[in-house]
């Protein structure tokens, strides 16, 4: 699966075949080690959407990073022993096939005993996520350019005080500073303005006023246009390698914290202690207050947990005279009302949705295969970025298998006892 609009349908194809067969299915998405541009919102968006659906459908998830497409799919399929591999029938076009070749043909002749079921792709309604996030930044600040232009300042400078004993194409390699510095910091657009600003002061103060000659003269227009393409280059590439290092950053640091997470629970029963620790953890990946909230036998939600990174304060149960456990529900009656809302229809409500988006928290419930466990709330004054959306995602698909599987755990300790 991939971030196409195909794979959807491709998933619930392989769920169908799957149940006819009796059989374990895994859903595998591979992304590239290099990629010539960057994956947008909207594609890991689709990529963090069609991971849950075959979650949801029962199968068993992985995402490997690898250099050839074939090499790692078949290497999956024999590590697994997977018997049938189900795949898409490539919409690409005649003359991209001949170029690179077909996907579907090379994998058909290095199966060697793997069955190969090509699906036909229907495009499924688009995607678009319950909890609205952050549009992107419609431009950069007037700083940012400010600074570009003021390294082009003291780069001119420089020069222009050893314009003797400095040569021409010293002063064209200087003036690349600004650009790769820009970039890094800013992006591409204030590099590319460092780039023309660089590009104009250098012909006006170095090559028309050492040879006469202008930026529209036949000799040197050549050597300027490639100047300008080598800085649209090299500022394009380093902005890349500065989200793509970002974004390695935050996969890193959302990758440690769940999994972190995982190990503490995996020999803990106690749902107490499940919900603390997901309050804390999730908070303090996500740098949101969060809260969990738990149905009680009468259908009433209560919280269990809370957690306020800010001030470290958590809170989740009173214990009364006679040393019992009382929970309490929010103290807020709206926030309740919008929580138990999220509960009941098993949709995410809240701020940053279209449903009761005037409560303070985000409420979404924590859903398994077969039934809500209860709600992850999450305190949003600002808006989400994508990135913080699905590391939530995340984080509640993992708060409901933790918490549905310490209940399972209770009713068997309380029907053994109860033997």
């Amino acid at each position: 699966m991939s971030a196409s609009p195909f794979s959807a349908h491709l998933i619930r194809a392989a769920r169908r075949l799957a149940g006819g067969m009796q059989t374990d299915w895994l859903a595998v998405h591979i992304e590239p080690a290099k990629r010539r541009f960057p994956m947008g919102e909207k594609e890991r968006d689709r990529v963090a959407h069609n991971i849950k659906l075959a979650e949801e459908l029962g199968a068993k998830t992985l995402t490997v990073v690898g250099e050839n497409l074939i090499d790692d799919m078949l290497e999956v399929a024999r590590t697994h022993n997977v018997s049938t591999i189900v795949i898409g029938k490539p919409r690409h076009s005649f003359f991209r096939e001949i170029c690179h070749g077909s996907v579907v043909n090379k994998l058909i002749r290095r199966s060697d005993g793997i069955n190969v079921h090509i699906i036909h792709g229907v495009e499924e309604p688009e995607y678009k996520p319950a909890i609205k996030a952050a549009p992107a930044k419609a431009g950069m600040p007037w700083r940012h350019y400010g600074g570009g232009l003021l390294m082009v300042f003291i780069i001119t400078t420089f020069c222009w005080l050893l314009r003797n004993k400095i040569e021409l194409v010293n002063v064209a390699l200087l003036y690349q500073l600004p650009v790769i510095m820009s970039a890094f910091w800013w992006g591409r657009w204030p590099s590319y303005f460092a780039a023309v600003c660089g590009v104009v002061l250098f012909d006006l103060l170095f090559v028309s006023s050492a040879t006469g000659l202008s930026l529209t003269d036949i000799r040197y227009l050549w050597s300027f246009i490639t100047f300008l393409i080598v800085a649209f280059v090299i500022g394009g590439r380093t902005e890349f390698l500065r989200h793509e290092a970002a974004s390695a950053r935050q996969r890193e640091k959302s990758a440690r914290a769940l999994y972190e997470f995982s190990r503490e629970i995996a020999a803990v029963s106690d749902l107490g202690a499940i919900t603390r620790g997901i309050a804390r953890q999730a908070a303090e990946t996500l740098d949101r207050p969060v809260v969990v909230i738990l149905p009680e036998a009468n259908g009433k939600l209560v919280v269990w947990a809370a957690y306020d990174p800010a001030t470290q304060e958590q809170y989740w149960e009173i214990v009364n005279g006679d040393g019992d456990i009382v929970r309490q529900p929010l103290p807020d009656a709206a926030e309740a009302a919008v929580a138990f809302w999220a509960y009941e229809h098993g949709q995410t409500a809240g701020r940053s949705t279209e449903t009761l988006p005037g409560a303070s928290y985000l409420y979404i419930p924590l859903k398994t295969r077969d039934n809500i466990v209860g709600v992850f709330g999450i305190q949003v004054t600002n808006k989400l970025t994508p990135g913080e959306r699905r590391l939530i995602d995340a984080w509640v698909g993992l708060a409901a298998i933790a918490v549905e599987r310490a209940r399972l755990a209770a009713q068997t300790r309380e029907g053994g006892c109860g033997g």
